[in-house]
This record gives C-alpha cells, structure tokens and sequence, in this order.
C-alpha cells in the first residue's frame, strides 16, 4: 500500500484523521479517538516524520503491526469513552476487524 492508501484506511476508523506540516520537514499524522489498548492503559495512536508519507506511514505501523500474545495482546478501541460507539479491532491484513473485549464497566 502506498501512504495515501494507509492514510484512506487510518481514515475509514477515524473521519477526523489530519495530516498536518508543523514546519518544513515535520510531519504530524493525528488519528483523534483512536487509542492502543495495552492491558489496561490507553495510548494514543499518531504518527511523525520529515515528509507526508512518513507520518503516515509511522501512524499505520503504530496502528497495524501490533504483537500477538496468548490473551490477544494490545488492539485499536476506537472511541473508547463512548459505550454506544465504542468499537476494538485489529488489521487483519487486508481490513479491520473486530476484536471482542470484555464489557467496560
């Protein structure tokens, strides 16, 4: 996939994806309500680099390449403090899929 694919489909999970220049050579890729859920913590998912495609790229490896464990390991919740459109997944190398998570209380 080319950087505009993967910023497409980092888009398709957050509408509100920016690709933004801070300054020449500083490239910001924001993925707003999209976290990484790593055992009870939250990470933000966001990518940076010296051109566009960088950026993009960085946020896509934080976003899809995560390590598999015995009890799944980490995954995307998206929306995370909204119960009615919280939604975990996972890149599964050609889309994204769900990922069942226990009820948040």
């Amino acid at each position: 996939m080319d950087w505009q694919q993967m910023f497409a489909a980092l888009k398709a999970i957050s509408p509100e994806a920016t690709l933004q220049m801070r300054k020449p050579n500083d490239w910001y890729c924001r993925l707003p309500g999209v976290e990484l859920k790593n055992g009870i913590t939250l990470q933000t998912v966001r990518g940076t680099g010296g051109s566009p495609g960088e950026a993009v790229a960085a946020a896509w490896i934080a976003a899809t390449e995560l390590p598999s464990s015995p009890d799944g390991g980490p995954y995307l919740v998206v929306n995370a403090t909204d119960p009615k459109r919280r939604r975990a997944m996972r890149w599964n190398g050609f889309m994204w899929a769900d990922v069942d998570e226990e009820p948040v209380r």
